[in-house]
């Protein structure tokens, strides 16, 4: 499982993109890899080396030689050098190449040097936190599984003494405090689109008037007969503290519309769970009046300004006049003087 992380922290990339996610979804069938696979990812994203690597040897029972280097420091690999095709002999023009095949070679001569991060920084390549997010909106789309273990505890993650570790979804809302995020209008939708597909499982909850419908026998036997099963969705409180931080992200300037509308989106699933809504009801009010404060600070500047405008027109106006007057003035006792 090591091996399978690691690809994604190749400096070319795995191409197809989708053709390794598949692979990871497919083996998210069995629930104690999937568990494996979420615990790791939310760990690799919030720099937490040890959680990783106690996610991918909860499996391995720390048998596998794999996880001695993991996770990695940073990519792996080097950038491929591009020749001039007249270099090449022209025996080369008789061999047919395939259409996009140096696709991956191209991404990796041309990957900026700010999204392949350093050695020397503990933190994430840049990169690698794109595509494991990727990842995760994909099994969070693909298996609605993957879902339920991410608004639960996960196994790897449980009581650690009588401290209580917070469940996957907390943690990725953590990553909105991050720079690489918040200063970012498109890491931003990214995560907020990841987000939005994670707690979509909230949405089947009844809302606040209405009851949860009882289910019949019939229902059960039909579902069992068609291989599928009624489980239970898991109210997942989020603590207040990220709550704030997600309603906070509508004040920001690199909240764009659709960003607008995903947030709109993931507080309303939270607001399924009646200590969410409390929170995020106030926490809304709080960013109404901090926007309005806003603006009105915004507006009391451009009056001052509008103000400063018309009185510099004024005194304008007024010197031309007082110049003209002085001019008509002047033009009579000339004209007497010639005569």
């Amino acid at each position: 499982m090591a091996a399978l992380v690691k690809l994604l922290y190749l400096l070319s990339p795995v191409r197809p993109q989708k053709l390794l996610q598949k692979l990871i979804q497919n083996l998210c069938s069995n629930s104690a890899l999937r568990k494996s696979f979420v615990s790791t990812f939310v760990s690799l994203l919030n720099d937490d080396a040890k959680g990783a690597l106690l996610g991918i040897t909860v499996l391995g029972k720390g048998k596998d030689d794999d996880v001695v280097e993991f996770p990695p420091l940073g990519l792996i690999g080097t950038a491929p050098e591009f020749y001039d095709a007249e270099t090449v002999g022209s025996s080369a023009g008789m061999f047919r190449r395939r259409p996009g095949g140096n696709t991956s070679a191209a991404i990796a001569a041309n990957l900026p040097v700010s999204a392949r991060g350093s050695f020397q920084d503990e933190h994430l390549p840049p990169v690698v936190a794109k595509r494991l997010i990727d990842t995760v909106q994909v099994l969070t789309k693909g298996a609605p599984r993957t879902c339920l273990d991410v608004l639960g505890v996960d196994s790897a993650m449980d009581v650690d003494g009588s401290e209580v570790v917070s469940t996957p979804l907390e943690r990725l809302l953590d990553l909105l405090e991050r720079p690489l995020y918040s200063t970012s209008a498109t890491n931003l939708e990214q995560l907020l689109t990841m987000l939005e597909s994670a707690v979509s499982p909230l949405s089947l909850l009844p809302k606040d008037c209405e009851q949860s419908a009882e289910i019949s026998k019939r229902e059960l036997d039909a579902a069992t007969s068609a291989g599928k099963e009624y489980i239970e969705i898991p109210r997942t409180v989020v603590s207040p503290r990220r709550l704030k931080l997600l309603c906070s992200l509508l004040r920001l300037e690199s909240c764009r519309d659709s960003s607008f509308v995903k947030v709109n989106t993931i507080a309303r699933r939270l607001c399924r769970v009646e200590s969410n809504r409390i929170c995020i009801l106030r926490e809304l009010a709080s960013v109404a009046q901090g926007l309005g404060s806003d603006a009105i600070r915004d507006l009391k500047l451009l009056s001052i300004r509008l103000n400063d405008a018309v009185k510099l027109h004024r005194e304008k106006l007024a010197a031309v006049a007082e110049v003209t007057k002085d001019g008509n003035s002047s033009s009579p006792e000339e004209g007497r003087a010639s005569t």
